[in-house]
């Protein structure tokens, strides 16, 4: 993550995971990680590649506060979620997916009466 953290009071994310598991982190994951702080390194003619990641640990857990807004665009009568994280003053992708996915049907419900 990028950004600074804030001091975050509130109640958690509806759909975060009481705990991860550290030792449990795709290759896709770890990849983007080292990719978003540029971790290859060129020496001279050599340049160094991470070919795999043989430990994990966690050094902190911070609490970030989002914003979520939940959508009804009339037009189109379509219902979609944004999620504004203040942390790195972008909006938040991941987190958008996961509300939609699970509230998608019960907002058509509330909101639209289907």
């Amino acid at each position: 993550m990028t950004g600074e953290p804030e001091d975050a009071e509130g109640k958690a994310y509806r759909y975060a995971e009481e705990f991860r598991h550290v030792n449990k982190i795709s290759e896709a994951e770890w990849r983007a990680a080292l990719d978003q702080i540029d971790a290859t390194s060129v020496e001279g003619d050599a340049q160094k590649v991470v070919h795999a990641i043989s430990s994990v640990n966690e050094l902190q857990r911070i609490s970030v506060p989002c914003l979520e807004f939940q959508l009804h665009q009339t037009a189109e009568d379509r219902l979609f979620a944004r999620v504004w994280n203040t942390m790195t003053s972008q909006w938040d992708e991941k987190l958008e997916v996961q509300v939609m996915e699970r509230e998608i049907t019960e907002w058509r419900e509330k909101y639209l009466g289907e």
